[in-house]
C-alpha cells in the first residue's frame, strides 16, 4: 500500500499539497510499471471507499469496459472551491 506510514499533510491546502499528496505518493510508485502492459493498478481517491466484492468481481467488472485502459469515478463536490464547478 503506497504511502502507507507515511504522515498524512492533507486538509489544508494553503500550506501543504492537499489531497496532491496521494498523486504524488501514486506517481511516484507507478514509473516501475511504466513497460508492464499486464499490470492492472488500482487507485482509490478517497478515505472512506469500502470493497463489498472480491478482487475477482472487480476485475471481471473491469474488463466489461475493454477497450478501456483507465476508468476514473468522480462525484459532483468540488474541493476544495466550490466556485470551480
Amino acid at each position: 500500500i503506497y504511502g502507507l506510514g507515511q504522515s498524512w499533510k492533507g486538509g489544508n491546502i494553503k500550506y501543504t499539497s492537499g489531497g496532491g499528496q496521494k498523486i504524488n505518493i501514486l506517481r511516484e510508485n507507478l514509473v516501475r510499471y511504466k513497460d508492464d502492459k499486464t499490470k492492472l493498478i488500482l487507485f482509490s481517491d478517497a478515505y472512506d471507499v469500502i470493497f463489498t466484492q472480491s478482487p475477482e468481481v472487480l476485475l471481471k467488472k473491469f474488463e466489461t469496459l475493454q477497450p478501456a485502459r483507465v476508468v476514473f469515478g468522480a462525484e459532483d463536490f468540488c474541493w476544495p472551491d466550490q466556485n470551480l464547478q
